[in-house]
């Protein structure tokens, strides 16, 4: 069902292997393929051969990344339609 909306609303995945985002540029949705797990995060670089997207930290500030197959840019936000003038 998730994938059908995202289709319908133009959410396209982008491959790591053909396009990255610029480093420390913004959030992107990321899916790792290997745990079947999606995060927000950014990417921030090539590290032993490895393209690195930091999703969080730990208790002492380390990052926590991943490296995913998939990535996209985050849609926009909600907008309410009945804001007042």
């Amino acid at each position: 069902m998730a994938a059908e909306i995202g289709r319908r609303e133009g959410m396209n995945w982008i491959k790591t292997s053909e396009r990255l985002p610029e480093i420390d540029d913004f959030d992107v949705l990321v899916y790792c393929e290997d745990t079947q797990e999606m995060f927000v995060g950014e990417y921030i670089g090539k590290f032993s051969g490895r393209d690195l997207f930091q999703y969080a930290c730990d208790e002492r500030g380390q990052r926590i990344v991943c490296n995913p197959t998939h990535w996209q840019p985050l849609p926009e936000p909600p907008s309410d339609e009945r804001r007042e003038g």
